[in-house]
């Protein structure tokens, strides 16, 4: 019986030793953080950029790295509080693709190494000392690489619509981004005359004011700046812009959606590439060392069905011009 016992101990230890081994493994997977200003399912496509971007690197969500993501659902004023709790799980490096959202990171942690996807003047908003050595725990790569595609907004604009002088603009009032747009777009209209009718919107339940308030004001088309709360409910702006008959310029999953046209970089991408800052710094690299990145070429987007809905011809110059057009 004795040696039964001592037996069937040595196996107990050993059916115990594999779990005890996961265990292990588990722990000592490093853990990223996905913070998001909108929502799970608006966001699915661009998040998997970033997956993809992992995948190619070597790392599976659950086998040797682990994921969290963490949604604002368009209320970016919740993240001080979501962040708070982020930083209680001890990421190894936390990634975003909102401005925003990298503004509110820098400000709860120093030390967290902080990758944004979609970086807006870095430097002016104190994100980094500067693009080749950021310094701080900040990187990644910027949504524009130059104010050219806010001119190009304008330009894109105006020949899908061509005579327009009154252009509408759909405004976060409370993002800080927001006010960067549109400082720089009435910066390329100086010379142009072209009137801009802001509509500002704090919350999900302002967007049937604000196109009814571009309707009464005679919009002759409008440009919807990137934020959280508007990709959150891009298919509900989408909806009103074409219920309002208004040509608008949007980021590209807008027109996915429905929408007129886009002219940007494609998000997704961004996200993808930067996985590889991922994986820097997963190995011993500083984000303060690794150089911000110019993102990839703007593409223009134009949906010939809204067009079509829309009553519009489309200018054979800009819809050859067009990186894909969407039938």
């Amino acid at each position: 019986m004795r040696r039964r016992e001592f037996l069937c101990s040595i196996a107990a230890a050993l059916s115990l030793q594999p779990a005890a081994a996961i265990a292990q493994s588990f722990a000592k997977r490093p853990l990223v953080a996905v913070l998001l200003g909108s929502s799970a399912i608006t966001a699915s496509r661009i998040v998997s950029g970033f997956l993809e971007g992992m995948r190619e690197l070597g790392y599976v969500d659950g086998h040797n790295i682990e994921i969290t993501y963490r949604y604002a659902d368009g209320d970016e004023t919740r993240m001080p509080e979501i962040l708070h709790d982020v930083i209680q799980l001890k990421p190894d490096v936390i990634v975003t693709p909102s401005n925003s959202a990298a503004i509110t990171a820098k400000t709860a942690t120093a030390t967290v190494p902080i990758v944004c996807a979609a970086l807006l003047d870095p430097v002016g908003f104190g994100l980094i000392a500067g693009y080749d050595r950021p310094g701080g725990n900040v990187t990644g790569i910027l949504y524009t690489s130059s104010l050219g595609i806010i001119f190009k907004w304008l330009d894109v604009a105006l020949e899908m619509v061509p005579g327009a002088t009154r252009l509408g603009l759909l405004v976060n009032a409370i993002d800080a981004t927001s006010e960067w747009f549109t400082r720089f777009l009435k910066t390329a209209a100086a010379s142009m005359p072209v009137r801009f009718v802001p509509a500002q919107v704090r919350l999900r339940d302002d967007l049937e004011a604000a196109f009814q308030a571009l309707k009464r004001e005679d919009v002759q088309v409008l440009v919807v700046f990137p934020n959280a709360l508007f990709f959150t409910e891009h298919r509900r702006i989408v909806d009103l812009a074409v219920s309002a008959r208004l040509p608008t310029l949007y980021d590209r999953d807008y027109v996915e959606a429905g929408g007129l046209m886009s002219y940007g970089i494609d998000l997704r991408e961004n996200l993808r590439r930067a996985a590889t800052y991922v994986d820097k710094i997963l190995k011993g690299a500083s984000a303060g060392d690794l150089s911000v990145e110019f993102p990839t070429k703007p593409e223009l987007v134009i949906n010939m069905k809204t067009a079509k809905a829309l009553g519009l011809t489309v200018p054979r110059a800009l819809l050859a011009r067009a990186d894909e057009v969407i039938e």
